[in-house]
């Protein structure tokens, strides 16, 4: 078998239709991650806040877990339809391809960050269960939600979308849809997401490191840029003229 051969055997097995296990390995991978290990960091940084005592579960920490799950939830099942992009986007690996140094670096700072802000929004959010206002947080579950939309809508814009940056064979430079008003529009939907995840749990403070992790984020379009100018060469460059913003528009 020619490896011409073998890479259209792995192509086409990226898209076949996802298996019903693997569908439910998804929902069940959201039921695990929000009310399980959100919940738990999150309570984990009350009981510091309350310690001896055990922590009351507050507004913010039931609105977050339920709203944050639905969410999940839906942005999954919107998912489906796009077998290549899922398993892209779940793999740490591709086709022999791993994460770059300064992806592991970049990868290691915002975990580091993203945790800390957790436990702050569970240290903060039980003491303000009181004086948080409960509009607030379904202000900001609705920004998280609409922000998760857009980025559903990058997805689906480009099915090549996967967790670390390389160009696989047939890919082409998209500059249509979202990609026709920021180059990182995927990044463009996360920032809103970071920055109302806190008020979410109702919490405030913590909106400072995950402004952070916003800023990693910008960081880390240059390093992309740079891969993208080479790999495209004049079509990128081209590009970048006709679409000057990265993240946000009239911005940056």
């Amino acid at each position: 078998m020619t490896s011409e051969t073998l890479d259209k055997s792995k192509d086409d097995s990226m898209e076949r239709p996802l298996s019903p296990g693997e569908i439910v390995g998804l929902f069940a991978l959201v039921l695990t991650m929000y009310p399980v290990c959100l919940g738990s960091i999150f309570f984990a940084g009350a009981y510091i806040h309350s310690y001896p005592d055990s922590p009351p579960l507050w507004y913010g920490f039931w609105a977050s877990i339920g709203g944050l799950t639905t969410v999940g939830l839906v942005s999954v099942a919107l998912l489906l339809d796009c077998p290549r992009l899922v398993r892209q986007r779940m793999a740490k690996t591709m086709a022999g391809k791993t994460e770059s140094s300064s992806e592991q670096l970049f990868h290691k700072l915002t975990s580091a960050v993203f945790l800390s802000a957790m436990l702050g929004m569970g240290y903060e959010g039980v003491g303000r269960r009181d004086s948080f206002p409960h509009k607030l947080v379904w202000v900001a579950l609705a920004v998280y939600a609409s922000s998760m939309m857009w980025i559903i809508y990058v997805f689906r814009s480009n099915k090549y979308a996967a967790r670390i940056v390389f160009v696989q064979k047939g890919q082409q430079l998209i500059s249509t849809g979202p990609y026709a008003i920021v180059r990182h529009p995927m990044y463009m939907g996360i920032i809103p997401m970071c920055l109302s995840l806190p008020l979410i749990v109702g919490s405030v403070w913590p909106v400072i490191p995950m402004a952070l992790c916003a800023v990693f984020t910008g960081i880390r379009t240059y390093d992309e840029e740079e891969f993208l100018v080479r790999t495209f060469g004049d079509e990128y460059l081209d590009y970048r003229k006709k679409v000057p913003y990265r993240m946000i528009p009239l911005v940056f």
